[in-house]
């Protein structure tokens, strides 16, 4: 789980009503004819933006959209001698005409004929009521739109605010001509679009218990092999029981966890027996309350055995798909006595920056080719160990320092790699971060952080002759913290959930979908990802996720 941010420039909150104008702009005409003075719009013929809380689906055109009517030329005299010449709505990277009505993820671009000092704008900026703002210098990608026009060199200012749903904000910059109030409408969540998936595999959240640190790692003190617990490891304990009855309240059918050869096979030589005690622990408390999971098969944290390690630090990625093979075999071996585990999943992010190095070989984290071998020996060791086991593979990042995912897959698919080769699904991560259907294969090219990347992967795959495969979308989310950049207030949380639930609902290739938190105790970025605060108190996407995971398996 990757997050990519990519903003400069200053933040903070300010609470002060200025005195200058109002200024609204209209998107220019063309890029050969554009108006220096700024435009004061007709107020009673402002369009309205309404949010859509229907289910989304990605239009099937590309039309784009029709040039507004040229704007007017009223001037204004500003403080500065930074004239204001449009203002925009912008969101992934697109611009789209000016109206007062926001949605939540969208950012508010101004533009200017001349270079400003964006920190002198932050500085300056008076926002009532107070709220958390972002200034940057965003790129911006008109999108393959028909308007276009020439930004001079830091000739444009992004704004972006932490927004409460139903609230109007009145943003005012005097000496840079800025007064406008913007609003967004009150949270309406939509139902879901079709009935429950009799899958245990479709509702799932996602744990990382590296070292058993994750939110369910304190059950493995519950385990025979401790009889008098320390206090941390009895709160360890009881934090993770109260996330186990917590999953059982949400409906979810599943926990994708990392399975780390070793904490399981030996760390400096092999065990004389595989230590499954700590799994077992985790396996066993969440098929009480009738939950599977769907283990991670790590080509990370490989024994220093199996890795190549001049500097005797370990925990790296193993150096052949023989050793991948073996810890695979391992797994699916063990599997067989949880048989309400159907799935395993191999790799997490390979195409990750760092996600295969120092491996052998350390390009595999940049060419799917290198990766396929691991994966090829992995797929047949485990039919052969569990036949009945499904092997999902890719676990492909599509956000953070990481290769493009369609680079990747088309590499894996290049060197052999096929469904019944490597694959039975292919999984994919999804994280979007502003609207799930902000950005579609229809409107936006780009692969960073698309809710809907996954289409890419299938197109790939169908064009080296596999059949539409299957997918999981095994991580995505919507953080809750405070930052205005990727953060968004809780109602907003629970309304992007259901979208995506929808969006993934909407598609029967889609097979499974692995929310990033349930819980996540503390108060950062990934901590407020969860659907549950870090006092265990509900937030609205709790419910929402009930209503669309009870009883689906």
């Amino acid at each position: 789980m990757f997050l990519v941010a990519g903003c400069s420039g200053g933040t903070g909150s300010t609470n002060g009503v200025g005195s200058s104008v109002p200024i609204v702009g209209q998107m220019p005409p063309s890029a050969i004819s554009v108006p220096t003075s700024v435009v004061k719009p007709n107020a009673s013929a402002s369009p309205t933006a309404t949010l859509s809380v229907s289910p989304t689906v990605a239009p099937t055109t590309t039309s784009a959209p029709s040039p507004p009517s040229p704007p007017s030329t009223t001037s204004l005299v500003l403080a500065t001698n930074a004239a204001l010449k449009y203002v925009f709505k912008l969101q992934t990277d697109v611009i789209a005409p000016f109206v007062p009505t926001m949605e939540y993820s969208e950012a508010i671009l101004f533009t200017y004929s001349v270079a400003i000092d964006d920190s002198a704008f932050s500085s300056g900026l008076q926002i009532t009521p107070a709220t958390a703002f972002h200034v940057d210098r965003p790129f911006v990608d008109q999108g393959g739109q028909t308007i276009r026009y020439s930004i001079p060199p830091n000739g444009s200012v992004g704004l972006r605010l932490r927004y409460v749903p139903g609230t109007s904000y009145h943003i005012v910059q005097p000496a840079f001509g800025v007064d406008i109030t913007v609003k967004t409408p009150p949270v309406s969540i939509p139902a879901p679009v079709a009935m429950k998936v009799a899958s245990p595999y479709y509702y799932g959240f996602l744990d990382h218990p590296w070292a058993f640190s994750g939110f369910l790692g304190g059950l493995i003190y519950g385990s025979p092999g401790f009889s008098t617990l320390t206090g941390s490891e009895q709160a360890a304990l009881d934090a993770a029981r109260s996330t186990v009855q917590q999953i059982a309240r949400s409906g979810a059918g599943y926990i994708r966890m990392d399975f780390c050869a070793d904490q399981a096979i030996g760390h400096l030589a092999p065990y004389p027996t595989p230590h499954w005690a700590n799994y077992d622990a985790i396996l066993n408390a969440l098929a009480a309350i009738n939950v599977t999971v769907l283990p991670e098969i790590q080509q990370h944290c490989a024994p220093q055995y199996m890795h190549y390690d001049p500097f005797g630090g370990g925990n790296q990625t193993m150096d052949n798909p023989t050793d991948y093979a073996t810890w695979a075999t391992a797994v699916a071996t063990h599997l067989i006595g949880f048989p309400k585990v159907t799935r395993v999943e191999l790799f997490n992010e390979p195409n990750l920056g760092g996600g295969w190095e120092p491996g052998t070989p350390a390009y595999a984290s940049t060419q799917g080719d290198g990766a396929a071998p691991f994966m090829r020996a992995a797929y047949g060791a485990i039919k052969a160990a569990n036949p009945n086991l499904m092997v999902v593979a890719g676990a492909l990042a599509a956000g953070g320092h990481h290769v493009d995912p369609r680079t990747w897959i088309t590499g894996a698919y290049n060197a052999g790699c096929r469904l019944g080769v490597c694959w039975d699904e292919i999984s994919q991560h999804n994280y979007r971060w502003t609207a799930p259907a902000s950005a579609t294969i229809v409107n936006y090219k780009n692969y960073d952080n698309r809710f809907d990347i996954y289409k890419d992967i299938q197109n790939i795959a169908v064009a080296h002759g596999d059949p539409v495969p299957k997918m999981m979308l095994t991580e995505w989310g919507y953080s809750t913290c405070p930052d205005p950049v990727v953060c968004y207030d809780p109602a907003v949380q629970a309304l992007y959930l259901a979208q995506g639930l929808n969006l993934a609902l909407a598609d029967p290739t889609i097979d499974g979908v692995t929310y990033v938190n349930v819980y996540n105790g503390g108060l950062d970025f990934w901590a407020n990802t969860a659907l549950v605060n870090d006092d265990r108190s509900l937030k609205p996407s709790f419910a929402v996720y009930q209503q669309f995971a009870i009883g689906s398996h």
